[in-house]
């Protein structure tokens, strides 16, 4: 009868064990399933985020688009690529070649983006000034294509502070 009393003592120490166990992985498990709804939370925040970002990007293409909708087909794109609004200017619709003085067209074009702009204070704009590959064969302030396609980006940063309430360091 001893034996039974022993083997049932180590029998319920065992079992005792066991359930210790199940409640400190139960323990575990429960914490980890406040960690998932913690980062399904924090992942449901990100994605309606970037919806809004999308929303806001989208919405600021359509106003460039509207601002400039005379100037498409005429030297000027305005198109969305990694959640950015690229606004191509042609040198047709800016400059003449070898020149970094903007034409009218141009300067219109851009007192429109500069109202745009202006509106929308949470943009930053990156220039950049593009040439042909002519090569350059004036004694001007300019050297060769590489100084001209700075004096042209400089010219349109210009215009665009002259035209519209715009903190110079968003350009």
């Amino acid at each position: 009868f001893s034996a039974n009393f022993e083997d049932a003592e180590k029998v319920m120490a065992e079992l005792k064990a066991s359930k210790d166990s199940l409640l400190v992985r139960e323990d575990r498990v429960r914490a980890m399933q406040a960690e998932l709804d913690i980062k399904g939370k924090n992942l449901a925040e990100v994605q309606a985020a970037l919806r809004r970002n999308d929303s806001i990007t989208n919405a600021l293409r359509k106003a460039v688009s509207d601002a400039l909708m005379g100037f498409e087909g005429k030297g000027l794109t305005v198109h969305m690529k990694d959640g950015k609004v690229y606004v191509s200017l042609e040198e047709k619709l800016l400059f003449a070649s070898g020149k970094w003085d903007v034409s009218k067209d141009g300067t219109s074009a851009l007192k429109d983006l500069a109202k745009v702009l202006e509106k929308n204070p949470d943009i930053n704009v990156l220039i950049e000034g593009h040439t042909d590959n002519v090569p350059l064969n004036s004694q001007n302030q300019v050297s060769d294509n590489w100084d001209l396609s700075v004096m042209r980006a400089t010219s349109i940063v210009k215009i665009l502070l002259a035209n519209g309430k715009i903190n110079p360091t968003r350009l």
